[in-house]
């Protein structure tokens, strides 16, 4: 790179930085430094093997801002005065893949075994938190879970549906998704849930009414602590994400969170081995739920 008195940067040059188009564009020292400014923000953790990945989604806001390399992306990224490219940032490496009734084990065991616990063991109305919810169709499934287990003369749960991704959860209170998102969906629970239009569907306003969505950082011990008191908690895919620093304390937070004799589902996959935590694995086949003890 030439500066502008014609003299070298030897800024770029000191970093080994690739020029623009290059396959490997970002050093190793700005891996570095983007990896620790995203764990300290969303608690997410890039292992060196996701080196390229954090490159490529990092790449969207440097063409979004007209900057050329990421060492200058980072001293944009550090000055106190853009805090808000912090959000994008976040936006931009988060993933917002999803889909309704996704984990069909998962949301089975919610409609035949938890959903009709909560009138159980709930104290008050019965509260429902899905915690990644990205896009919203985790939330409107269970919306239409809720829907069917508990008539309307009884009062339902309410169900909150939090993201870190700014973007996600605009879509998700839209509610309008196309036609490959609802194939997933049974044509009743479309016919009865959902209208059609020429731009695709639309989720009805019962359903709309049933889900509060906030901006809720898992990461962060001030976000955590504005939700309390939920009977179901649905953390599902998220926790692997983290460093184990952050899950370790992400399951305490999601505990305190909690009223007693609560669940908590996680992703099929995932475990909580080598973590220390309060809580007691259920027996519901093919599914991880745990249980918070009183």
């Amino acid at each position: 790179m030439i500066a502008s008195d014609g003299a070298l940067n030897m800024k770029h040059i000191d970093r080994a930085s690739r020029p623009p188009g290059s396959c490997d564009r970002l050093h190793r020292i700005d891996f570095e430094i983007l990896r620790e400014i995203i764990h300290e923000h969303a608690g997410i953790f890039f292992q060196d093997s996701r080196k390229h990945v954090l490159q490529t989604r990092v790449m969207v806001r440097l063409q979004a801002l007209g900057i050329d390399y990421f060492e200058d992306y980072i001293d944009y990224l550090t000055d106190p005065g853009n805090y808000s490219e912090i959000l994008r940032l976040v936006d931009a490496i988060t993933q917002t893949e999803t889909a309704f009734f996704r984990t069909k084990d998962q949301f089975r065991c919610i409609r035949e075994q938890l959903l009709p616990c909560l009138e159980t063991h709930a104290t008050q109305r019965a509260r429902i938190w899905s915690t990644a919810c990205a896009t919203g169709e985790e939330a409107y499934s269970l919306a239409m879970l809720v829907a069917e287990v508990f008539p309307a003369s009884k009062e339902r749960p309410e169900i909150v549906a939090s993201d870190i991704n700014t973007q996600a959860l605009y879509t998700a209170e839209c509610g309008r998704y196309n036609a490959r998102a609802m194939e997933p969906v049974p044509a009743a629970l479309q016919n009865q849930h959902f209208s059609k239009s020429p731009e695709g569907f639309r989720v009805s306003e019962q359903l709309v009414d049933m889900v509060t969505f906030k901006r809720i950082n898992l990461a962060d011990r001030t976000d955590m602590m504005r939700m309390h008191s939920v009977n179901l908690i649905l953390c599902m895919n998220v926790l692997q994400s983290f460093s184990k620093e952050i899950r370790q304390k992400t399951l305490q937070a999601i505990y305190n969170a909690m009223d007693d004799n609560a669940y908590l589902m996680i992703g099929a996959t995932e475990t909580l081995y080598g973590l220390s935590h309060p809580f007691v694995e259920l027996n519901m086949g093919p599914v991880r739920v745990y249980q918070k003890c009183a």
